[in-house]
């Protein structure tokens, strides 16, 4: 179900990553996915990761799950024998590697009175660390989603600008599609494309259908495909009534704090307050911040682990990705403990050396 294959940094293959073991396929939301494994000293390719930069494709079913750089590649040798073991990085990974900001003046988009689409803000940081020198990562598709600023900073890696504008208010959410290596996009500069960098308001799908199930085959009409799952509840971010203090409070302003809250939930919960640290000044978009934050932090935040049976379907990268919402539910005996739409959070996949796969989801409620 998984291969892998080593090609040279312009995507020309070398060879299969054949018998590797303890392969492991990691997506983390908003964060870099992973490829790693252990091969023999003796293989094919395993002079070929100590001694070359290369890429690595990862496919799951035949469909396209990773494509980026080796990050690293070990030897050793003991009693047991020797082996190269290697960890593969999406081409995300380079956004880490590339600055904006390295200047006297730094970089800033959208500040003062002149805000910005954060999604664009998304957009100009990829053209400029692409016209410095191409990535591999070219545009694919941008999607406005609300107004913002950045900066101003200095020498900050691409790849925290993406993601301190995913955590801002309303602020758009990224992934890197991987794509087979393509020579001559323009402004490559010689290097191929692996992949598409994707901006907009909520990346995924809603994938009702795909249905993740523990207990219950016997009331529900669904064969359960989960071995195992974890929910836990967390009130460390709970607030109740959240307060915005606008810049220069409390000497440099006239404008006075606000807040916004929800009573049903002091009444059900009690009062908690937090405080939002946000360079805005417009009333209504204060309130509108406001609002979000006691939308999302009036109720604990609810977790479930999913260990699916081996092998399961719904499978990763096939049928779901990272951002995708679905359902999931559990039961105990003949009680239902839960039945709701989750977001797909985290994928991890270890890939026995027979090919099965063991996978752990990370869901989260919309």
């Amino acid at each position: 179900m998984w291969t892998a294959y080593l090609t040279d940094l312009f995507g020309n293959v070398l060879g299969p990553l054949l018998n590797a073991k303890g392969r492991k396929f990691t997506s983390p939301f908003l964060g870099v996915p992973t490829f790693s494994g252990i091969i023999r000293l003796d293989h094919p390719r395993a002079n070929d990761l100590l001694t070359k930069d290369c890429l690595v494709k990862v496919y799951r079913g035949g469909v396209l799950a990773l494509n980026g750089p080796v990050i690293t590649a070990q030897e050793v040798g003991n009693p047991e024998g020797q082996s190269m073991a290697f960890v593969a990085a999406s081409v995300l990974w380079r956004g880490q590697r590339r600055m904006v900001g390295k200047s006297k003046v730094g970089f800033a988009y959208g500040t003062g009175a002149n805000l910005l689409d954060r999604s664009e803000i998304d957009r100009r940081v990829l053209q400029e660390i692409n016209a410095e020198g191409y990535t591999g990562i070219s545009e694919g598709s941008i999607v406005a989603s609300s107004d913002g600023s950045i900066g101003p900073d200095h020498f900050k890696p691409a790849a925290e600008i993406w993601a301190d504008l995913a955590a801002s208010f309303m602020g758009p959410e990224f992934f890197v599609r991987p794509t087979e290596p393509t020579l001559g996009i323009a402004g490559s500069g010689g290097w191929p494309q692996l992949g598409l960098f994707d901006a907009k308001p909520l990346i995924g799908t809603a994938k009702p259908h795909l249905v993740f199930q523990y207990g219950g085959s016997n009331f529900s009409g669904q064969r359960p495909n989960v071995s195992e799952y974890e929910r836990k509840r967390d009130l460390e971010g709970v607030a109740t009534r959240v307060w915005h203090l606008p810049p220069g409070f409390p000497d440099g302003t006239t404008n006075l704090p606000r807040s916004k809250q929800d009573t049903a939930a002091i009444t059900a919960r009690g009062l908690y307050d937090a405080v939002i640290d946000a360079d805005l000044s417009t009333v209504s978009i204060r309130d509108a911040l406001l609002d979000e934050h006691v939308r999302l932090r009036k109720a604990q935040r609810e977790t479930i682990l999913f260990t699916p049976v081996r092998n399961a379907r719904p499978a990763p990268i096939e049928d779901y990705d990272v951002g995708d919402q679905v359902r999931g539910r559990a039961f105990v005996g003949d009680k239902q403990r839960f039945d709701a739409m989750f977001r797909v959070w985290g994928i991890d996949v270890d890939i026995a050396d027979s090919g099965d796969e063991d996978t752990t989801l990370e869901l989260m409620i919309p």
